[in-house]
């Protein structure tokens, strides 16, 4: 994973999977999912790569759809904390699915 010199973020799963996990490497890993989420909701352009086996991906993109939902949800129903826990569990889901696929911790909990 890394920012290329023309702002370009590329995560690359495969290369993730043989790296130590220091908080340095999730601060990083994080910044690119804030990145993506802000891309998600239009903040910004900045293009995204996203490298690795298929079924990882997939993983990352379900946990990404969650994660926008409870966003999106939170700033919808701040108040009604009943219609949130089912998102949130839904995330917490999809969070824990994509780490036991790859082996690689979730930053953003």
């Amino acid at each position: 994973m890394n920012i290329e010199e023309n702002a370009k973020v590329v995560i690359d799963f495969e290369k993730m999977k043989n790296k130590s996990i220091e908080e340095s490497f999730l601060k990083m890993f994080g910044g690119a999912i804030e990145t993506l989420l802000g891309r998600m909701f239009g903040s910004n352009n900045i293009p995204v790569t996203l490298k690795g086996k298929r079924g990882d991906i997939e993983q990352f993109l379900n946990v990404l759809q969650n994660e926008k939902r409870y966003a999106r949800d939170y700033q919808k129903y701040r108040g009604d904390f009943q219609s949130l826990l089912k998102n949130k569990k839904d995330l917490d889901d999809a969070i824990s699915k994509f780490e036991n696929k790859t082996g690689i911790p979730y930053p953003l909990k």
